[in-house]
């Protein structure tokens, strides 16, 4: 990094004394230094407090900004839509706003550079640049002058700009904003209004009655407050912003401010483009420019900038659709056509970045540039893109070829699903990773502490790792007699009917049954549940040829068939509408697949979901739900619509959540009731069929594949209760409860993410970035809970808060009776030595108006909370079925990294250990990454041990329970140890209490004060079972 050099800068007292521009040092004393003090000059002090005060300081600040304002300007979201799906994770639908950083994150490629590099333009010159009093300029004398006005100590130098009558000819001034004193391009823009001076050319007045010195002034002025002068509202963290401004710089047109950056890179000879670089760019978010506003842009920056500056300056595209733009420029030969720079070019080699580490193993696919649709990829493969998109189905692991952003789309995605994620310069034109992705070579990708490692692997190494990841996740589904299951249940079995109740009416029905058990825990009115013997006898006609499908050889082996089979023609178009790789496969597979062959002909008819929904619902079957649902809600009004939820039987079970795979749907009694014109189409039988279609959408198909469960053996129930229509909603939210059970009383720890009104945290509108209120609580043992307000909502002034402290302390209450009720239920069904201990449930909830539901007569009351759904977050157990039975607790199990045989063998005593290590840093307790969890031992003496009386005899076999394992003075594998003390009757029964070996050599076996030591005991390890991230680990192993 560069040292840091200050700029010179003189404020103007009034916008008549100076127009903002930079002029040659002027020599105003003896010593060649300006008098700062004559001159208003910003100090350190000055921009260190501006800079504390920008709410988001960090590179996705100004996302917040620039998305928010897509959402509060363009299409309002339907009040249910027919897509809308169920989820507590990441969805398909978030954009590439929601990623959308600072370019000092973006572009900070050159960090492998030297340190003592200087940039080329020269700024020895000391110069003056002469702000207005908004601290901005309209042009500058030198090249030297920018760098020394936007010199905050970090390269690339970057300068903000904003300019003025941008859609106008000739147009209005450009102000380039002083770096440091704004950090975003609406602050010059409330600044001047707020201190009276007017825009040009802009028809919004200057606020009267303010006068500012600095950003931070208006933080102070105005935090806390609800009622801010023009349309300033608060962010996520206090960030102070203007919709109005980005409305009319990015998302309205004609546009009247034209925003974006100036870059300076110096030349480093490591990069792709060695050069020094003059370049511009845009804000992430504006994918509609047109090639004329790029011309406009580049014509109005020449012409205020320094020649020097303007002879080399170029566009440096950021998203998918400024890309496509800029090729276009480049093909259509004009004068800009060579003036096109990627992100790609300011690569410098060698440069890693890591973003979630992790290991894993598979095939690499190479995506280019616009080819990451969704069947582009699937489970197994390590895809190395050429660029950074918003989405991408479930992958094994992620790296790609230009930066990301610790809040880009993927990274959160990545983050989720646990999948490792990096950058490296230059992999997508890595020879060895490009021989590896055309022979289909399975290799090893491990990212760690910004570090890549790569390792080919041979066959029978990938089958064994993918044994350990997928093969063994004894993730099932219990069968049941469906013919004489009941089209409607009722869901009054409780929490003590659980288990039995998932296979007839799936997991989501079944967690509101169980919160059926506490009287206190409010619930939407009266839930009902369909079970799956509905949708089972609806595809039994479409059996014979699912199954046809799901054996198909193309099926099996192609993602795009996959989708394009499940999905239809049109849904894969949609999907893939900028992939022209997987557009032009589309093309030929449908030459040479007509409709009077088994796979093009199931594309004619639409694909399984349409298929599904053509098919009639049976007439018996509609007439038994409509009867039943009528009678359990005559309570409502014909008005009120009914939410048909997805409770699929492949969903909320042991080792698979399945959240957010299927959709949910609103039916009426009678849809043309409705003053929506859009709901009349939304009968009983149109919500039941597009939900049961659901199952068989390409990401749940794909997520049940990964996770190994038979697509045929899962159904689709549904569970069913008034709708939560949006006028009522006033809050919505997701809790999660962690809950673990120790010597010490146990500890409770309660996460709720909760927003203000309808806005819903669960499944976000794409684009908007407002955030969720986030709160804390947690519980050691009997002590008093504590309150932690760790984020508010961004829809609430700064210091108020969704929920208040005593509904949280009443959340935490009264969940913590549900979780530990439902952390016994779960151990019923298990010997004692694989009861768990610990438990994570996640909970969804609303707060609702007076008057939801309607009801036909009387009002309901109002508002309160309503929970509307329960599940636990089981992870996969990856062992084989034997091993499920040893005397281990689940809970380990599902942490498990490798077990392990220990036995040490000294004098006549032998000991054998059974033990469990866990994933490092893994789960909210249980951690034995270090030292580990002995699960079951063996005892024998070899000989007769005369000093304590005793002689060979038959071993002594306890588990965990039945003796008290420890680890005296083990800090690692290097200092093992093990000590076994057995409870008073069995060392009575034994004749010993007390037996320990080290792998030092001692071992020791006592009765009370008596004791036999020994040394030369050897110790050998014998791996019984491993991860599969273990057993990689073990693959990168040197070899001894």
């Amino acid at each position: 990094m560069r040292a840091r050099r200050w700029p010179i800068i003189l404020v103007c007292a009034a916008l008549a004394a100076c127009t903002g521009t930079s002029a040659p040092r002027p020599d105003t004393s003896p010593d060649g230094v300006a008098d700062a003090a004559d001159a208003d000059a910003v100090t350190d002090a000055d921009a260190a407090a501006e800079t504390d005060t920008a709410a988001d300081t960090d590179a996705a600040a100004e996302t917040d900004a620039e998305t928010d304002t897509a959402a509060d300007t363009e299409t309002e979201t339907e009040t249910e839509t027919e897509t809308e799906t169920e989820t507590d994770a990441e969805t398909d639908a978030d954009t590439a706003a929601d990623a959308e950083t600072d370019t000092d994150a973006e572009t900070d490629t050159d960090a492998d550079t030297d340190a003592d590099t200087d940039t080329d333009t020269d700024t020895d010159t000391d110069v003056v640049v002469v702000a207005g009093p908004d601290h901005a300029v309209t042009s500058f004398d030198s090249a030297a002058a920018f760098l020394a006005f936007n010199d905050i100590g970090e390269e690339p130098v970057q300068g903000k700009f904003v300019m003025t009558g941008f859609s106008d000819e000739p147009g209005g001034p450009t102000f380039y904003l002083d770096s440091n004193f704004y950090e975003l391009h609406d602050e010059w823009y409330w600044f001047r209004l707020l201190n009276g001076l007017p825009i040009p050319g802009l028809a919004v007045e200057p606020v009267e009655g303010y006068e500012f010195e600095s950003i931070a002034e208006i933080y102070a002025a105005f935090t806390g407050k609800s009622d801010l002068p023009l349309d300033l509202r608060f962010l996520g963290g206090g960030r102070l912003y203007s919709p109005h401004f980005y409305d009319i710089a990015i998302w309205k047109e004609p546009r009247f401010f034209g925003v974006g950056s100036v870059l300076h890179y110096p030349a480093n000879p490591d990069r792709v483009l060695p050069e020094e670089l003059w370049l511009f760019e845009l804000e992430f978010v504006d994918d509609k420019v047109t090639e004329a506003q790029v011309t406009t842009f580049f014509q109005r920056l020449e012409a205020s900038l320094p020649q020097a500056m303007a002879a080399d300056l170029r566009w440096l595209v950021r998203s998918t659709a400024q890309e496509a733009l800029g090729a276009t420029i480049e093909a259509g030969g004009g004068p800009y056509a060579d003036r096109i720079v990627r992100y790609s070019d300011l690569v410098v080699a060698g440069a890693v970045a890591s973003y979630n580490d992790g290991i894993v193993a598979g095939k690499i696919r190479r995506i280019p540039v616009g080819a990451s649709g969704a069947s582009s990829m699937g489970p197994e493969d390590i895809v190395v893109l050429a660029e950074v998109p918003d989405f991408l189905p479930p992958v094994a692991g992620i790296v790609t070829a230009v930066p990301q952003t610790p809040l880009a789309h993927l990274n959160l995605l990545a983050k989720s699903r646990g999948t490792p994620n990096a950058y490296v310069a230059g992999i997508f034109s890595d020879q060895a990773v490009s021989s590896w992705a055309d022979w289909k070579t399975p290799v090893i990708l491990k990212v760690d502490s910004d570090t890549v490692t790569w390792k080919a692997l041979t066959a029978a190494q990938y089958q064994q790792y993918k044994d350990l990841a997928v093969g063994s996740t004894n993730v099932s589904i219990t069968p049941i007699d469906i013919p004489n299951a009941p089209y409607v249940v009722e869901l009054d079995a409780g929490l003590a009917g659980l288990a039995d109740a998932v296979p007839l009416i799936g997991g989501k029905a079944a967690g509101l049954m169980g919160l059926l058990d506490f009287p206190e825990v409010p619930l939407p009115e009266v839930p009902i549940a369909l079970s799956i013997r509905g949708y089972h006898e609806h595809i039994e006609p479409l059996r014979p040829t699912l199954e046809a499908l799901i054996a198909d050889p193309e099926f099996t082996e192609s993602e795009r068939v996959r989708f394009l089979l499940l999905e239809g023609k049109g849904d894969f178009e949609d999907a893939h509408a900028k992939d022209a790789a997987a557009l032009a496969w589309l093309s030929g597979f449908m030459a040479s697949h007509g409709p009077l062959t088994f796979l093009g002909g199931l594309v004619a008819k639409g694909g399984v979901k349409k298929m599904i929904r053509d098919q009639a619902i049976s007439a018996e079957y509609l007439q038994t739900v409509t009867t039943a649902l009528s009678e359990h809600f005559a309570q409502l009004s014909p008005l009120q619509g009914l939410r048909f939820r997805s409770s699929s039987t492949a969903e909320d079970i042991e080792g698979f959540n399945g959240a957010g795979l299927y959709d949910s749907n609103t039916g009426f009694f009678d849809p043309t009731l409705q003053p929506d014109p859009s709901e009349h189409k939304r009968t009983l039988s149109w919500a039941i069929l597009k939900t049961w279609a659901s199952y068989w959408t390409f990401e749940a198909f794909e997520e049940r594949r990964a996770a190994g469960i038979d697509h045929l053996s899962g159904n689709m129930a549904l569970a069913v209760h008034p709708r939560f229509d949006d006028p009522d909603e006033l809050a919505n939210g997701v809790v999660t409860v962690f809950i673990a059970r120790d010597a010490a009383g146990g500890r409770v720890r309660m996460v709720v993410n909760v927003q203000d009104g309808a806005l819903s945290v669960t499944n976000p509108e794409p684009g908007n970035p407002a955030q969720p209120e986030v709160d804390l609580v947690e519980r050691i043992a009997d002590g008093p809970a504590t309150v932690t307000r760790a984020q508010g909502s961004t829809e609430l002034p700064a210091g108020e808060w969704v929920l208040t402290e005593e509904e949280l302390l009443w959340l935490a209450d009264t969940l913590t009776v549900v979780s530990e009720a439902w952390l016994d239920q779960k151990n019923t069904a298990l010997p004692p030595a694989q009861r768990r201990s610990t438990l994570v449930l996640d909970l969804e909830f609303k707060r609702m108006a007076a008057g939801w539901p309607q009801l036909a007569q009387g009002t309901a009351p109002g508002p309160r909370l309503i929970i509307k759904q329960a599940r636990t977050l089981d992870s996969p157990i990856r062992v084989a079925g034997d091993i499920l039975e040893w005397p281990i607790p689940r809970d380990l199990l599902e942490r498990m990294q490798r077990i392990e045989f220990r036995m040490c063998t000294g004098g006549p005593l032998r000991v054998t250990a059974t033990e469990l290590y866990t994933t490092p840093g893994d789960g909210f307790a249980l951690d034995f990454a270090t030292l580990p969890f002995d699960a079951h031992v063996v005892i024998e003496l070899l000989g007769p041990l005369p000093a304590l009386g005793l002689s060979a005899g038959a071993p002594l076999l306890a588990d965990h329970l039945a003796v008290t394992m420890t680890h005296p003075s083990m800090t690692g594998p290097s200092d093992w140890d093990l000590q076994i003390v057995l409870p008073p009757t069995l060392a009575a029964e034994r004749g010993y209490d007390t037996v320990r070996v080290a792998l030092s050599g001692a071992w020791s076996i006592a009765a009370g004060d008596q004791q036999v030591v020994g040394q030369g005991a050897s110790c050998t390890v014998i791996p019984q079972v491993s991860s599969a991230s273990a057993y990689l680990e073990s693959l990168l192993a040197p070899a001894p």
